[in-house]
């Protein structure tokens, strides 16, 4: 996450947690137990996207290896909350 840091964009922050329970607004706003470890919240004015770290990889049900998409995960979070939904019509 230290990419995206405020160094390199000043519209991107983060906040790393070890303790969920320090942030009770982040616990009812996204309905978290105690058994949650790691989240990603992607946020604008208007939007917020949760992004479970569990989210953050997938499996290769052929070779099982685990296999890495974050990139992919965060930046569909990020289009999610920024771009406008419009209706389609037929």
């Amino acid at each position: 996450m230290q990419t995206y840091d405020n160094k390199q964009n000043s519209h991107i922050t983060y906040e790393e947690l070890t303790d969920v329970s320090k942030r009770p607004d982040l616990q009812s706003d996204y309905a978290l137990g105690s058994g949650i470890s790691s989240l990603v919240i992607v946020e604008t004015e208007n939007r917020k996207k949760a992004v479970m770290t569990s989210d953050l990889t997938t499996y290769d049900n052929t070779t099982y290896e685990q296999i890495d998409i974050t990139e992919q995960a965060l930046t569909n979070a990020i289009l999610a909350v920024n771009l406008e939904k419009h209706q389609a019509y037929t």
